[in-house]
């Protein structure tokens, strides 16, 4: 475990440029739900995001696993954009965690960020029709279904 910190730590500190395959992560990382950046970034937003944890990139298709044990709370919890977990996974899309978020049916699902935009506008702006397709269903905003179905048809014609 040491050898690995040390190593990427070194990559991200000397090598800033290099794109390289992180060290398999392991399952030795654990979610910190206290870990909160200066801009209110958490655990969860820095795995989504892509953004290394506890100094390592934890892999695509390992992040829904890896925000398994999160509470609704803390995933629910808004960086200082007003981004939920939810906002960026979409923006990511990364499905995983999507329907992780969309099994919980958690609170946020049509929370706004600082703009107002919702989960479901991010699908519609960043052309995530299977993210659309997730969380539709469970919208009870009229107004936001109506804005991303008519998004969604102009950017398709």
């Amino acid at each position: 475990m040491i050898i690995r910190k040390s190593i990427q730590t070194f990559l991200l500190v000397f090598c800033p440029y290099v794109l390289f395959t992180p060290l398999v992560w392991g399952r030795d990382i654990e979610l910190d739900e206290t870990r909160v950046s200066e801009i209110g970034w958490t655990d969860a937003h820095n795995a989504v995001y892509g953004w290394p944890v506890e100094g390592f990139v934890i892999p695509v298709e390992e992040i829904a696993d890896f925000l398994q044990s999160a509470s609704d709370e803390f995933l629910c919890r808004p960086n200082d954009f007003g981004q939920t977990v939810l906002h960026l996974a979409v923006r990511q899309n990364h499905l995983g965690v999507v329907q992780l978020c969309v099994d919980r049916r958690l609170e946020c699902l049509e929370t706004g960020n600082n703009d107002g935009d919702t989960p479901l506008h991010y699908a519609a702006v960043w052309n995530r029709p299977e993210a659309s397709k997730l969380i539709l269903p469970l919208v009870r905003d009229t107004r936001i279904v109506l804005w991303t179905m008519r998004r969604n048809t102009r950017t398709t014609q």
